[in-house]
Parts: C-alpha cells; structure tokens; sequence
C-alpha cells in the first residue's frame, strides 16, 4: 500500500487505537480484541518493549490493518519502525528529521504539535496530519481557535479521548482522533480486561460510523 492509500484510510477510518505497554505478553490478545472491535489503524508506541517485533507480527497476522509506529523522538527510531514495517509514523513532537524520513521512505507522518507556532512548523516540516497533543488540556474550544487560521491542517485529537467524549470531538471538526486509554482501559502491568477492550472499540466504532 504505498503512501496515498495509507493516509486516505487514515482519515476515512478516522480511529486510531495506540497500544503502549510494559509488558507484551498480552499484546496479541488485546490486538485481536481491538480489530474484532472494528478497529483498523492500530499504533504500537516506541517504549513499548518489542515494539518492533510487535509491528511486524500484527502486520503479519491482520494484513487488511494499518499499523503504525507512535512516540518515534529521533531518526533511529523513525527507520527502525519502518524498517520492521510500520506504514505511518506518529510523533508526540515536531521533529523536523523525523518528518525527513518519512518523506524518504514515503509513508505518512502524524505530527504532535499542541501551539500555534508548533502547527505551523509542523505544516512546514510536512507533516500530513497534525495531532493535537495532549488534547484534553485546553479541549474543544482550543482546537477551534486552532482552526481558525489552520484551516488547511487536517488535525487528530490525542490525549483523553473516549466514548464519552469522542462525538464532540468530531463535531467540533476533527479529521479523527488517537486513543489509548479510551479503549484499552488503564490495565495493570501485563493483564486488561479484554471483554471490556472489546466492547469499548465497538462502542467508539459504533459511535464513528453514526457520524458518517
């Protein structure tokens, strides 16, 4: 899938479910609950452990998803992730090298940016989508002042995000939103409650698709 129909199913399943663990050992099993949610834009976060490793088996096993790699900080990190096969790069920063290798390798880049001047270096450095970082602080009414003179930036909200919330988000315009927590729930070290996975990501892809 080269790097246009990674983006266009980005932002037409607007869902991405980020995965960040200190323990792998249930990182098939919560997958598996994530993507029979509905899920189909999964990111694994660079300090979970064998994030590469996980990259590569998920890709394996669900060849229809989309899986990415997220909290890339520096150009190692950015192509080793790509290098393991992840199809889009997510950054809770702007960074300006790791925009670089995107573009060298040709897959999307999810820039983190949370002021007005980091959207627009992010828009600069050529970032395709600008992840509003942490999202909650300032929440919706922030992200519409963004969007004023940003009206060409296609923005993700981060950062709190959930069933409860998720419909304001996009009502406010949102291009689609990264959750963590909001699916997976806070777990402990290496248990979640699966059922519970499962059903938070049909509910938030149940919501999703009423908006359609």
């Amino acid at each position: 899938m080269n790097k246009k129909s990674c983006l266009d199913k980005i932002l037409q399943k607007r869902i991405l479910a980020i995965i960040r663990l200190k323990e792998v050992a249930i990182a098939p099993e919560l997958v598996e609950c994530i993507i029979s949610g509905g899920v189909e834009i999964l990111e694994f976060t660079s300090n979970t452990p064998s994030f590469l490793n996980e990259i590569e088996s998920t890709r394996k096993r669900y060849p229809n998803v989309l899986v990415g790699a997220g909290t890339i900080l520096n150009e190692k990190l950015a192509k080793n992730a790509i290098g393991a096969g992840a199809q889009f790069l997510v950054t809770p920063n702007v960074n300006e090298k790791v925009a670089i290798i995107a573009q060298k390798f040709n897959v999307p880049i999810i820039m983190g940016a949370f002021t007005p001047t980091e959207v627009a270096n992010a828009m600069v450095s050529g970032a395709d989508i600008i992840k509003l970082f942490p999202a909650q602080l300032l929440g919706i009414r922030y992200l519409k002042a963004l969007m004023e003179p940003f009206n060409k930036a296609k923005f993700f909200a981060v950062g709190g995000i959930n069933h409860e919330n998720v419909k304001d988000w996009f009502a406010a315009g949102v291009h689609g939103v990264g959750i963590g927590g909001g699916v997976t729930g806070k777990g402990t070290k290496n248990s979640f409650d699966l059922e519970k996975v499962r059903k938070n990501a049909r509910l938030i892809m149940s919501i999703n698709k009423g908006l359609e």
